[in-house]
């Protein structure tokens, strides 16, 4: 097994996440970047956050999100990032200022140039310690303040705290830290943070602690969206009080379509295993049958020989120009062998040797079509157990090769000798073939069982997710039984490992084109996996997004907590511009709170439920 074939499992896994997630998102809510952005990634645990913060920009701004400028720093060097592309190349000096111009310049993507958003995004996972993190802080402020000279920009420092245990006392100092900055705070700056512990105490880790860098992502578009509410969501950001570090409780729920391309994987590698070579055991006289050979003959191989090589051997008449005994005989090809040879002196054998039938093209075009017989004809698992060497020397036995007798003409002696000559050659050639097919898929075999167990080590589901993967186990099990599976094998048995990532993703495609789960929003799929039972649906809703919201801030120090605002970001609009069923029930779920605004994401993949808070009364 490749090393490098689980790394590429999970690639094709992301890709299929990607293709489910870009199905649901609207891209036609006209919200755009108010204020130009930039946005500054400090260290390599900080960088960590920033695939997942373009894509939830990408998310609320569509195209314009690739304005946003990106710069990644460590240890007084920087890289501009294209997000876009995924690379990153060295700045110069000068790169951080043109960078500034650049989006300050961009009046396309952005609504208003009254201000600069300047966005810091640092991990505490970064320092060794709270005096490390302090000197990159004020560092990174004396910068904007003296050097860049910018007046009109706003300042967002988001801080990424690692409070797991070993962190959790460098996470407590930074935070004491900027407690005491406070004071010293410009009304343009903000500091927001974010811990991996919920004030619950539930640690964030794997894919759970990605939700802060999706966190950080939607705060940006909700805090610099162009929209009617744009100036009251910058005065929650930047309130005039300087005294409050900002933390937000947040709650995601989304259609959950990484564990679905988990769960078909998964069930298309475990269906495949389990079916390459189930009942595959062909006997003697079936393999015969396949390939065609009865009555001492290989019908293929006699349909090759008259079609690309009999037309090339030279007609009977060419005998007639060998030399002689007796140059007054007008006629020697109609004579029979052994008078044929004395009478030309034994020059045939030297005049046949020198026509290869089996020349280096005949040889190349020969082997690729009887690869192609032999796959067609007998399947990757048919051919692990059923194909063996010693199977391979029984059957080529069976096809003979004609003896000539010395009493026939030379004419036809030529004609038997070239074929005998041919079959001699394609038999050696057959039985190769044979044998390395017979060998690739026993390794085939070996190497579907390995990737089926990687990949099973590699991603596993909670068991809260059960009913979720017996589900999509159960639909992917019945549509590969229901005939795509064997498609599937035989792609699978063409090509093998190398193929395996194009087979996989035409079987998606086809799987989720033909399937209506697929085609479903995030309510929608809910109620077709929980058995239309709608009330379900709501109820789980419900508790997800309303039970123990300030729980769940983004912070686990004591603190007290001052709630600023409370948002709902999702869709809120179908095709028609209706209200979708969803946003109704949200509405209608949150009527009693005056205070809950929405924000259209033009998302069906997702509901995000963002408490923005003040945090006062640190107790260290």
């Amino acid at each position: 097994m490749n090393d490098n074939t689980i790394q590429f499992m999970s690639e094709l896994l992301e890709t299929w996440t990607k293709r489910l997630d870009n199905q649901f998102v609207n891209h036609n809510t006209g919200n755009m970047p108010h204020y130009p952005l930039l946005l500054l990634f400090h260290g390599e645990n900080a960088l960590e956050a920033q695939q997942e913060v373009s894509l939830a920009l990408h998310r609320g701004w569509s195209g314009r999100a690739n304005a946003v400028g990106q710069i990644y720093q460590k240890e007084g060097t920087s890289w501009r990032i294209d997000a876009a592309e995924g690379t990153r190349e060295e700045m110069d000096e000068y790169g951080f200022q043109d960078m500034i111009d650049e989006v300050q310049a961009d009046d396309e993507n952005f609504q208003s140039m009254r201000y600069l958003i300047l966005c810091n995004i640092y991990s505490s996972r970064d320092y060794e310690s709270c005096e490390a993190f302090q000197r990159e802080f004020e560092r990174t402020v004396a910068f904007v303040r003296q050097e860049l000279g910018l007046t009109n920009c706003m300042v967002l420092h988001i801080v990424l705290l690692d409070e797991a245990s070993r962190g959790r006392n460098i996470s407590r100092e930074i935070l004491k830290y900027l407690q005491e900055y406070l004071p010293e705070k410009r009304q343009e700056e903000s500091i927001v943070v974010l811990s991996n512990r919920l004030k619950n105490g539930v640690l964030l880790n794997g894919e759970k602690l990605r939700e802060n860098y999706t966190l950080i992502g939607s705060l940006l578009v909700l805090l610099n969206s162009s929209d009617s509410r744009h100036q009251m969501v910058m005065e929650e950001f930047f309130p005039r009080s300087s005294n409050f570090v900002l933390t937000v409780s947040y709650v995601l729920l989304e259609r959950p379509n990484k564990k679905i391309c988990m769960a078909v994987m998964q069930s298309a590698l475990n269906w495949m295993d389990e079916n390459q070579i189930l009942d595959m055991k062909l006997d003697f006289n079936t393999v015969c049958q396949r390939l065609q050979i009865s009555g001492g003959s290989m019908k293929w191989l006699e349909e090759f020989y008259n079609l690309q090589v009999k037309p090339q051997i030279p007609p009977v008449e060419v005998l007639e120009y060998l030399p002689r005994q007796d140059a007054s005989l007008k006629s020697i090809s109609s004579m029979s062998v052994s008078v044929f040879e004395q009478e030309t002196m034994g020059t045939f054998a030297a005049f046949s040797e020198r026509l290869d039938v089996f020349d280096e093209m005949v040889f190349i075009t020969f082997t690729n079509e009887f690869c192609k017989f032999l796959r067609k004809t007998i399947s990757s698992g048919e051919a692990a157990v059923s194909l063996s060497n010693e199977t391979a020397e029984r059957l080529l036995s069976q096809i003979h090769r004609k003896e000539s007798s010395s009493e026939i003409s030379a004419g036809e002696y030529m004609m038997d000798s070239f074929k005998k000559r041919f079959l001699t050659r394609a038999l050696e050639i057959c039985k190769d073939e044979m044998k390395k097919y017979h060998e690739e898929s026993l390794k085939r075999t070996k190497q579907l069982k390995t990737l089926r167990k990687e990949f099973q080590q590699t991603y596993h589901m909670a068991a809260a997710d059960r009913g979720l993967k017996e589900f999509y186990t159960d639909l992917t099990d019945s549509f590969l039984k229901n005939g795509y599976g064997n498609e599937l094998l035989q792609r699978y048995s063409e090509g093998g490992e190398k193929q395996i990532y194009n087979v996989l993703n035409r079987f998606f495609d086809i799987f989720t084109s033909t399937e209506d789960i697929f085609s479903k929003p995030l309510d929608q799929e809910m109620a077709i996996r929980m058995g239309e039972d709608r009330a379900r649906v709501q109820q789980v809703i419900r508790e997800e997004i309303m039970s123990g919201v300030s729980d769940r801030a983004r912070i686990q120090t004591p603190f007290s907590l001052s709630t600023i605002s409370k948002t709902i970001m999702t869709n809120q609009q179908d095709e028609r511009a209706h209200d979708t069923t969803l946003f109704q029930y949200l509405k209608s779920l949150f009527s009693s709170d005056a205070n809950i605004r929405f924000y259209d994401t033009g998302d069906r993949n997702r509901i995000e439920v963002i408490f923005l808070h003040q945090v006062g009364d640190l107790d260290m």
